[in-house]
């Protein structure tokens, strides 16, 4: 199997992450590493040869079984390879679309679908069964069974405005 540079450093990395955390050397920092590489293997992924994506896969793999159980997304919740997850508060029967940004600490209800190309920043909750459109930035909290495709804000009730 083929590996490029980038996938051998990455691989290092996660090697040293396991020995820390076999050693009961693993701190909270060391968790914070293991999340943001798990957030670059989208990166990863558009620098790997096609034969590459399986080490890949495998190397994400090993990152997750670092976090622990409680940081996982949950088995139905569908996040394109693309997609570039920071915030592991996603509910179930959520999709992220290709190339989204989702930001540390935000967070996400049930049911949700996050548009291509869309973000939501750092601390943003998003209720249950909210469609986000594509190449959509969310910078406010969004209430439950909203349709959001173009820019809004959100008042300090939490009511959001479509401009």
């Amino acid at each position: 199997m083929k590996t490029t540079p980038v996938l051998q450093e990455l691989d290092k990395m996660v090697s040293k992450l396991e020995e820390k955390k076999r050693n009961l050397d693993y701190t909270d920092s060391d968790n914070q590493q293991a999340h943001a590489l798990i957030a670059q293997t989208p990166l990863v992924y558009d620098n790997c040869l096609n034969g590459s994506r399986l080490k890949c896969d495998q190397i994400k793999e090993r990152l997750w079984s670092l976090v622990g159980e409680d940081e996982r997304l949950h088995d139905k919740t569908n996040v394109h390879f693309s997609a570039h997850v920071q915030s592991f508060q996603i509910g179930e029967k959520t999709t992220i679309k290709e190339k989204a940004v989702i930001e540390l600490n935000a967070k996400i209800g049930k049911g949700c679908v996050i548009g291509k190309n869309s973000v939501i920043k750092q601390g943003v909750q998003i209720g249950r069964n909210v469609v986000i459109g594509d190449n959509v930035t969310v910078t406010a909290n969004i209430r439950p069974n909203q349709v959001v495709y173009e820019y809004t804000q959100t008042d300090n009730k939490g009511q959001t405005y479509f401009m």
